[in-house]
């Protein structure tokens, strides 16, 4: 959603009642993205996790979806 917002600011469409977002929401995210000590530890860690899963992808040529790859990567030892 907060995509959403950016994309469409040069319109003039700005947070309000229409949009089911909370305007501090999207400041908090705004300031995530400056400041990225602030992302929550479990962000962290599916940052990580997306490397490895990508990884496990990339060694399989890509031919198993990345969500079963992710299956397949704690099988792996990869936790």
């Amino acid at each position: 959603m907060t995509a959403f917002v950016d994309e469409q600011r040069e319109f003039g469409v700005e947070i309000s009642t229409e949009l089911p977002i909370a305007p501090s929401t999207d400041y908090e995210h705004k300031r995530r993205e400056r400041e990225p000590e602030r992302m929550p530890a479990r962000w962290k860690r599916d940052n990580e996790l997306r490397v490895q899963i990508r990884g496990v992808w990339e060694s399989n040529f890509g031919v198993m979806e990345p969500a079963r790859c992710g299956a397949g990567s704690s099988v792996m030892g990869s936790r």
